[in-house]
């Protein structure tokens, strides 16, 4: 399973809304999600931390789509992270997994949380409902920026 192709971006947001594209392996999978009862995109970060600096196996960032949620797998083995996408109406992965090198998963999932600050930025208040973790992402990218020094 390694060394499969796995891309995420935010190509827009709005009134509580956010536009993703999840690639895995060239499957593509549109989701439209909400930012309630949660901010995903805080949630997101958060996981990474658990798994870089809490060495959590795995965390769970759920997406809400109306009806239910979409729920992102993330699953740390030794040198690669696992990636699988679930459907809390069906409990299925949908088909879309992969796993890759943990620091290229890393940073693709970095990639799509600033691309998010920037579509937000400066008027995440009035499109979203929550403001951006600013202080939990710049701790985050501190780790990353490690890991690349150290790769």
């Amino acid at each position: 399973m390694c060394n499969r192709t796995f891309h995420f971006k935010v190509t827009e947001v709005d009134a509580g809304w956010a536009s993703l594209l999840l690639v895995f392996d060239g499957k593509e999978v549109h989701l439209d999600v909400s930012d309630v009862p949660v901010d995903p995109f805080e949630a997101l970060i958060a996981s990474l931390y658990n798994l870089l600096v809490r060495e959590h196996a795995a965390e769970h960032v759920d997406f809400y789509v109306e009806p239910g949620y979409v729920r992102l797998t993330l699953v740390m083995q030794q040198t690669t992270l696992a990636v699988r996408l679930g459907d809390s109406r069906s409990e299925k992965t949908r088909n879309c997994q992969t796993e890759g090198p943990k620091l290229v998963i890393v940073q693709e999932l970095m990639s799509a949380i600033m691309e998010f600050r920037q579509l937000t930025t400066p008027y995440c208040d009035q499109i979203w409902s929550w403001g951006f973790p600013s202080n939990s992402f710049d701790k985050l990218q501190s780790i990353v920026d490690l890991m690349k020094q150290q790769n």
